[in-house]
């Protein structure tokens, strides 16, 4: 996955908090953003997938390291 392999590069690199998963954190984006996806089809409101977008960023953003 290509997000997975971004965040290990930032893990190596010193970007990213060590004791975080990667994979898990990238899944993680990936299910918060499909989620985001579907619900704003369904209810035809991009709002939905905006604020998913950012909460998924969100999460990326308190894992890094300053």
């Amino acid at each position: 996955m290509l997000l997975a392999a971004g965040l290990t590069r930032m893990q190596d690199r010193g970007h990213l908090d060590r004791h975080e998963d990667p994979h898990r954190l990238a899944a993680t984006v990936l299910a918060t953003l499909q989620g985001g996806m579907l619900m704003g089809r369904a209810t035809m409101d991009i709002t939905v997938l905006r604020d998913s977008l950012e909460m998924a960023l969100d999460s990326i953003r308190h894992k890094l390291r300053d």
